[in-house]
């Protein structure tokens, strides 16, 4: 995923969009038959998303995190991708709520899994800005984000970093 100094960013980059979904505010309680259903629903309309290329990746969250799944959509827009999701069986039963931003990441990294079903462990790392995050120069920022970069390259460098990407929103 490495883009180099000398390429030209919006060559090297493809716009998607990134969808965290997380419990739904007034979630209700399910029974285990509600539980499957939905899941079984969900499960198939990922796998005609992905047959269909709308979808380039999509995993479960586990531990903890308030996000409960990400899906990477290969739409241009957030309303697209907002209307992708909202017939997603977990958002449309009002279970699961989507967070959507416009993402860039490395041009064909992302492609269609192979047809084995295999599910490969990964980590997803997302860098937050904090709310009191402290302003700096110019100069400063250009450094920093220059460290930013040369970090990415030698995560990629090293196949620590399979793929990174900011998002297209100022979130």
């Amino acid at each position: 995923c490495s883009v180099r100094a000398e390429e030209n960013p919006a060559e090297a980059m493809a716009k998607t969009t990134l969808a965290l979904l997380t419990k739904a505010p007034g979630a209700k309680p399910l029974g285990e038959r509600e539980i499957q259903a939905i899941q079984e629903g969900h499960l198939s309309y990922l796998r005609t998303l992905l047959d269909e290329r709308k979808a380039l990746l999509e995993g479960p969250i586990h531990g903890k995190s308030a996000i409960r799944s990400v899906i990477v959509l290969d739409v241009p827009t957030v309303e697209e991708a907002r209307a992708i999701l909202e017939k997603d069986p977990w958002v449309s039963s009002g279970q699961l709520a989507a967070e959507i931003h416009p993402w860039w990441s490395a041009k064909g990294l992302l492609r269609k899994p192979a047809a084995s079903g295999r599910s490969t462990l990964c980590y997803l790392g997302l860098l937050l800005r904090p709310a009191d995050a402290p302003t700096y120069p110019k100069e400063k920022l250009e450094e920093i984000q220059a460290g930013h970069m040369a970090n990415i390259q030698a995560m990629a460098d090293s196949h620590d970093l399979a793929i990174a990407g900011p998002m297209g929103d100022d979130t």
